[in-house]
């Protein structure tokens, strides 16, 4: 009987040693997973920094080929305008001067001695050309 019970101590002792073996594994095990779990915690976050900042820069460049081409827009609008206002005045510039020019003209050859004389001088600067 004491060497059953000796024996069963010893076994027990043995099973004993592989479950504190097995629970070290168990913990090792579980260490590695967390230590895995963080790592890839970590690659996920510096992921997602490294696609916020892609992101956040592509906004950017979008957002300023989109201000050029609003800009070049409103040049292009703005040159087009003036082009328009300048034909505008020079129209403008061109019916006052011929109005300018009718009164001044009527005004002048009001009477007859003044009409004479410029029909003469209009004479005068025609060349005949000589045969």
């Amino acid at each position: 009987m004491i060497e059953e019970r000796k024996a069963y101590i010893d076994d027990s002792l043995l099973m004993a040693e592989k479950a504190r073996i097995e629970l070290q594994q168990v913990k090792g095990e579980g260490d590695q997973i967390i230590a895995n779990a963080r790592k890839e915690h970590q690659a996920i976050l510096v992921e997602a920094a490294q696609l916020r900042e892609k992101l956040v820069k592509d906004a950017h460049v979008q957002a300023m080929v989109e201000a050029e081409k609003v800009i070049a827009d409103a040049r292009l609008m703005i040159h087009h305008e003036k082009e328009v206002a300048l034909k505008e005045i020079r129209l403008q510039v061109a019916e006052l001067s011929v109005s300018i020019a009718e009164k001044v003209v009527r005004n002048q050859l009001s009477d007859s001695t003044e009409q004479q004389k410029m029909i003469q001088r209009l004479l005068d600067e025609i060349s005949v050309p000589k045969s």
